[in-house]
Protein backbone atom coordinates (compact mmCIF):
# COMPACT_ATOMS: atom_id res chain seq x y z
CA UNK A 1 0.00 0.00 0.00
CA UNK A 2 3.13 2.31 1.01
CA UNK A 3 4.19 2.22 -2.71
CA UNK A 4 1.11 2.56 -4.38
CA UNK A 5 0.73 5.71 -2.28
CA UNK A 6 4.25 6.92 -3.08
CA UNK A 7 3.27 6.51 -6.78
CA UNK A 8 0.45 8.54 -6.46
CA UNK A 9 2.21 11.52 -4.55
CA UNK A 10 4.82 11.74 -7.41
CA UNK A 11 1.98 11.82 -9.98
CA UNK A 12 0.23 14.33 -7.62
CA UNK A 13 3.58 16.04 -7.36
CA UNK A 14 3.76 15.69 -11.35
CA UNK A 15 0.85 17.32 -12.21
CA UNK A 16 0.97 19.82 -9.94
CA UNK A 17 3.79 21.02 -12.08
CA UNK A 18 2.50 20.81 -15.29
CA UNK A 19 -0.58 22.74 -13.90
CA UNK A 20 1.24 25.79 -12.25
CA UNK A 21 0.14 27.42 -15.16
CA UNK A 22 -3.82 27.64 -13.49
CA UNK A 23 -3.99 27.91 -9.92
CA UNK A 24 -6.95 26.48 -9.23
CA UNK A 25 -6.49 23.26 -10.93
CA UNK A 26 -2.27 23.27 -9.15
CA UNK A 27 -4.25 23.84 -5.77
CA UNK A 28 -6.02 21.06 -6.24
CA UNK A 29 -3.13 19.03 -7.43
CA UNK A 30 -1.57 20.10 -4.21
CA UNK A 31 -3.85 19.08 -1.59
CA UNK A 32 -3.96 15.32 -3.18
CA UNK A 33 -0.11 15.45 -2.80
CA UNK A 34 -0.55 16.54 0.56
CA UNK A 35 -3.10 13.97 1.56
CA UNK A 36 -1.11 11.14 -0.25
CA UNK A 37 1.79 12.03 1.68
CA UNK A 38 -0.88 11.74 4.87
CA UNK A 39 -2.06 9.04 3.87
CA UNK A 40 1.52 7.49 3.62
CA UNK A 41 2.30 8.58 7.22
CA UNK A 42 -0.40 7.03 8.69
CA UNK A 43 0.08 3.61 6.93
CA UNK A 44 3.33 3.87 7.87
CA UNK A 45 1.68 3.99 11.90
CA UNK A 46 -0.13 1.62 11.28
CA UNK A 47 2.36 -1.00 9.83
CA UNK A 48 4.37 0.08 13.36
CA UNK A 49 1.51 -0.40 15.07
CA UNK A 50 0.42 -4.27 13.51
CA UNK A 51 3.95 -5.46 13.85
CA UNK A 52 5.48 -3.02 16.33
CA UNK A 53 8.58 -4.80 17.32
CA UNK A 54 10.70 -8.35 16.95
CA UNK A 55 9.81 -9.91 20.50
CA UNK A 56 12.15 -12.61 19.18
CA UNK A 57 14.64 -10.55 18.85
CA UNK A 58 14.91 -8.48 22.33
CA UNK A 59 12.33 -10.57 24.39
CA UNK A 60 8.91 -9.01 25.98
CA UNK A 61 10.74 -6.77 27.97
CA UNK A 62 12.71 -5.20 25.89
CA UNK A 63 9.25 -4.94 23.94
CA UNK A 64 7.59 -3.37 26.13
CA UNK A 65 9.87 -0.94 27.23
CA UNK A 66 9.51 0.50 23.98
CA UNK A 67 5.87 0.14 24.25
CA UNK A 68 6.56 2.53 27.86
CA UNK A 69 8.96 4.89 25.76
CA UNK A 70 6.20 5.41 22.77
CA UNK A 71 3.13 5.90 25.22
CA UNK A 72 5.40 8.84 26.56
CA UNK A 73 6.37 10.50 23.88
CA UNK A 74 3.41 9.66 21.93
CA UNK A 75 0.52 10.07 24.22
CA UNK A 76 2.16 12.82 26.62
CA UNK A 77 1.26 9.86 29.71
CA UNK A 78 3.55 9.40 32.46
CA UNK A 79 4.27 5.13 31.68
CA UNK A 80 6.73 2.93 33.50
CA UNK A 81 7.41 -0.83 33.25
CA UNK A 82 8.68 -2.65 36.26
CA UNK A 83 10.43 -6.07 35.97
CA UNK A 84 12.74 -7.41 38.40
CA UNK A 85 14.59 -9.62 35.46
CA UNK A 86 13.85 -10.52 32.08
CA UNK A 87 10.93 -12.84 31.55
CA UNK A 88 11.25 -15.59 28.65
CA UNK A 89 8.57 -16.90 26.98
CA UNK A 90 9.42 -20.58 25.22
CA UNK A 91 6.01 -19.75 22.53
CA UNK A 92 6.37 -16.33 20.57
CA UNK A 93 2.79 -16.07 20.37
CA UNK A 94 2.06 -16.64 24.06
CA UNK A 95 5.20 -13.11 24.36
CA UNK A 96 2.95 -11.38 21.76
CA UNK A 97 -0.33 -11.99 23.12
CA UNK A 98 1.22 -10.61 26.43
CA UNK A 99 2.48 -7.53 24.43
CA UNK A 100 -0.83 -6.60 22.68
CA UNK A 101 -2.80 -7.40 26.27
CA UNK A 102 -0.34 -4.23 27.50
CA UNK A 103 -1.05 -2.56 24.64
CA UNK A 104 -4.62 -3.04 24.87
CA UNK A 105 -4.30 -1.65 28.70
CA UNK A 106 -2.94 1.19 27.92
CA UNK A 107 -5.23 2.52 25.16
CA UNK A 108 -8.37 1.46 27.51
CA UNK A 109 -6.48 3.19 30.45
CA UNK A 110 -6.15 6.37 28.36
CA UNK A 111 -9.47 6.56 26.54
CA UNK A 112 -11.53 4.94 29.23
CA UNK A 113 -10.04 6.22 32.39
CA UNK A 114 -7.99 9.18 31.15
CA UNK A 115 -5.02 8.05 33.03
CA UNK A 116 -2.45 10.77 33.40
CA UNK A 117 0.27 7.63 34.98
CA UNK A 118 0.61 4.28 33.91
CA UNK A 119 2.52 1.47 35.96
CA UNK A 120 2.87 -2.03 34.00
CA UNK A 121 4.57 -4.98 36.14
CA UNK A 122 5.88 -8.07 34.41
CA UNK A 123 6.66 -10.91 36.84
CA UNK A 124 6.84 -14.91 36.41
CA UNK A 125 7.07 -17.46 38.65
CA UNK A 126 9.08 -21.07 37.72
CA UNK A 127 5.47 -22.44 35.52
Amino acid sequence: MGQILTGIAVKSKGLEIKLNKTLEESTDASEICKLTNEAIAQTRRLAKILQPVDLEAGGINSALQTLVSNTEKLLGCSCQLKSEEPVAFNDPVQAKQVYRIAQEAITNAIKHGKARKISIELTSDKD
